[in-house]
This record gives structure tokens, C-alpha cells and sequence, in this order.
């Protein structure tokens, strides 16, 4: 392919192209991230007599996928 393009004058390329908008991509794996993590800690804090409320809960999680989506980590994109 590539020799190809340099025959034709052209430049040969690979590309990643998601099925949707990339903002919604980022949003949901993100989200993803969180709720997992927040399932988990939530397990720790209720077995310690900590729990937070669903409210509490919930402006967590918003905070934290607002963090992730603004700061895009290192590790974003990893599963855990």
C-alpha cells in the first residue's frame, strides 16, 4: 500500500475512526470508570459502617468523570 501511494504521490495512513462522536466516546468510558470505581469503594465503605448517601454518591461520581474527562489520564483508557 504504501508504495502504491508514493507512486501516486500521496501519503499512506492507518486511522482510528469511532462509530460516534468522540466527546460522547470519552464521556461513557469514563463514566464506566467511575461507577466501577465507586462500586467498589462503596463495598469498603458500607463493610466499615461509611457509607455515603446517593446524593453524596452521586455528586462524587459527577465530580470525578468531570476530572477524568478535563485531565484525560495517562491510563484513561485502560480497564481499571
Amino acid at each position: 500500500m504504501q508504495s502504491i501511494a508514493q507512486a501516486m504521490g500521496c501519503e499512506f495512513v492507518y486511522a482510528i475512526v469511532p462509530n460516534e462522536n468522540i466527546e460522547n466516546v470519552i464521556l461513557k468510558h469514563a463514566q464506566a470508570k467511575v461507577k466501577s470505581q465507586l462500586t467498589i469503594e462503596s463495598t469498603h465503605m458500607a463493610l466499615e459502617a461509611q457509607a455515603l448517601s446517593q446524593a453524596q454518591l452521586n455528586i462524587e461520581f459527577n465530580r470525578r468523570v468531570d476530572e477524568l474527562v478535563n485531565e484525560m489520564p495517562y491510563d484513561f483508557w485502560e480497564n481499571k
